[in-house]
């Protein structure tokens, strides 16, 4: 589901589920200028090529008290994105930023040869992350930034 240029987004205790796209954010794509919030929801068993759960692109993404499960990025090279859980990328203006706060990253992965984050990748912008726990890594690829 996209959030457009300009769009506002609120979800609130949702279960996003079961998304997949063939480029970026399998649940959610932030396009620039957009801004998603997501506050005590969960987003699980996702895929994309990168940014299994979310693709934050020039938008704005803040995500608090919420779960991101098994959620995976199935680009091969890290040059095509990561990110099982989060990707956050740039490809116009403005840059993207993301804050993450009081959430669980847990076995969210990206694809065997791929080192870009199983659990948040930034490829661009800011990302603040705090009070979050990025926890049970899968022997191919950890939750790590």
């Amino acid at each position: 589901m996209p959030v457009p240029p300009g769009a506002s987004l609120a979800l609130h205790s949702l279960k996003l589920t079961g998304g997949s796209a063939t480029t970026v954010g399998g649940a959610v794509r932030v396009e620039p200028g957009a801004l998603l919030t997501i506050t005590q929801s969960t987003l699980a068993g996702n895929f994309a090529l990168a940014g299994g759960a979310i693709a934050n692109d020039g938008g704005r993404l803040s995500v608090e008290n919420s779960t991101f499960s098994a959620n995976r990025a199935t680009a091969t090279d890290a040059a095509q994105g990561g990110g099982g859980a989060i990707y956050q990328m740039q490809s116009g203006v403005p840059a993207p930023s993301a804050t993450i706060r009081y959430s669980t990253f847990h076995s969210n992965t990206v694809a065997t040869g791929n080192s870009a984050g199983g659990g948040l990748f930034a490829a661009a912008g800011t990302l603040t992350v705090a009070a979050t726990l990025l926890d049970h890594p899968v022997p191919r690829s950890p939750d790590r930034g």
